[in-house]
């Protein structure tokens, strides 16, 4: 027996734009765009346990032992240049998905990310990065550079 998926609620998006998408329903979009807020949110997390690991190591051992200091701090940029790469890029594949979710009709009044962003994205991006470089990779960076100083 054949499932109507008009029947379930699964309207389909016209996609004839060129981004050469097949025809996507309004259930597939938004997982997606609840799919790769998931990722983005993960990756913030896990880079900042990854930074505040490291930096931790690194402060403790500064005036002991300078070279795994100074070891640590170099691996620390690496970490912060991965979390500023991969984050800026998971956020330009969630802002797609947001683009996809804004056309749906039905979907418009809940998902319009203008009320809800000042209070819960627009944080995030702010402390933790997305698309400009948020406050804590920015003092993960003064921070290194300190270390190397002192280290050297």
């Amino acid at each position: 027996m054949e499932k109507n998926t008009l029947a379930e609620g699964a309207r389909t998006v016209d996609e004839t734009a060129p981004d050469g998408l097949s025809t996507l329903s309004d259930r597939d979009i938004i997982a997606e765009f609840s799919h790769q807020d998931s990722l983005l949110q993960a990756y913030r997390q896990q880079f900042l346990v990854a930074e505040t690991f490291t930096a931790a190591v690194a402060a403790t051992t500064v005036f002991s032992n300078p070279t795994i200091a100074l070891a640590l701090a170099f691996l620390g940029i690496v970490i912060l240049v991965g979390w500023i790469l991969v984050t800026r890029s998971r956020a330009r594949v969630l802002y797609y998905w947001d683009r996809k979710l804004r056309l749906l009709g039905a979907y418009r009044e809940v998902f319009d990310r203008r009320d809800l962003e000042p209070s819960a994205t627009m944080w995030a991006r702010f402390w933790l990065g997305g698309d400009p470089i948020g406050v804590f990779q920015l003092a993960f960076g003064v921070f290194w550079a300190f270390l190397i100083f002192f280290a050297l």
